[in-house]
């Protein structure tokens, strides 16, 4: 059944603005640590695959301007321009070929993370159930000068956020009440916030794909920064130094 939170009935306030809260009660410095260190580690480990990529991606190259090289000195004896296009056919597969590597590396970057966020973010709820509250009052910010909320989140959650009303109501600026109903279809962890002038999701599934979509950022950027110039490569340059 949906939970109605309301405001409790006291003497009249001084002033029109809520009374601020206390603020959020912030993790235990152990359990912060264990949450940084599964993240940094994920961090790493997609780093280092990124890096072993590129480092194919160079040698892939290498080897390819090496194999132009040696076809290009053959040439001079059979024909230049017949040599040159060689080259430049070699290369350019090689270039394909590196891109193709990044296209197939980028959604294992993306996934590695976002799959070790959400296994930490279940990982909390477990130990600290009360951290839905937070995730809520983000939510809430949204719709603090609505009338008329109501708050949709996974039944496993209802409990932590009846416990905390309170935390909930003095961030509204004019709705007195708050209508809290249990939704299975919502993952726990996360919620909608339903009011009169449409919904705000808040659900883990949004979360984690705003986060895949900032690392999808991060990773093109720092992909582009490693990326090659086909008009960077001379022909006329000697791979092998010492033909």
């Amino acid at each position: 059944m949906p939970k109605v939170i309301k405001r409790g009935i006291g003497p009249a306030p001084t002033s029109s603005r809520p009374m601020p809260g206390p603020p959020p009660v912030a993790a235990p410095p152990q359990k912060k640590r264990i949450i940084e260190r599964e993240v940094v580690g994920a961090t790493h480990e997609a780093a280092e695959i990124r890096r072993r990529a590129e480092e194919d991606a160079q040698r892939i190259l290498d080897e390819a301007q090496e194999q132009a090289y040696e076809t290009r000195q053959h040439g001079f004896e059979e024909g230049k321009q017949e040599a040159l296009a060689q080259y430049t056919q070699q290369i350019s597969q090689a270039l394909l070929q590196v891109q193709r590597m990044a296209d197939e590396l980028e959604p294992l970057y993306v996934g590695l993370i976002r799959d070790c966020v959400e296994k930490v973010l279940n990982q909390e709820l477990q130990v600290n159930p009360q951290a839905i509250v937070g995730v809520v009052r983000g939510a809430l910010v949204d719709a603090r000068q609505q009338r008329e909320i109501i708050v949709r989140v996974n039944p496993q959650d209802l409990d932590a956020l009846e416990r905390n009303k309170n935390r909930l109501l003095e961030i509204l600026a004019r709705a007195n009440t708050v209508e809290v109903r249990p939704d299975a279809s919502v993952t726990r962890g996360g919620c909608v916030v339903v009011t009169e002038l449409g919904s705000i999701d808040a659900s883990l599934e949004r979360q984690l794909e705003a986060l895949a979509q900032a690392i999808e950022i991060e990773y093109r950027e720092g992909s582009s920064g490693a990326s090659y110039d086909e008009s960077e490569l001379d022909p006329e340059d000697d791979p092998g130094g010492g033909y």
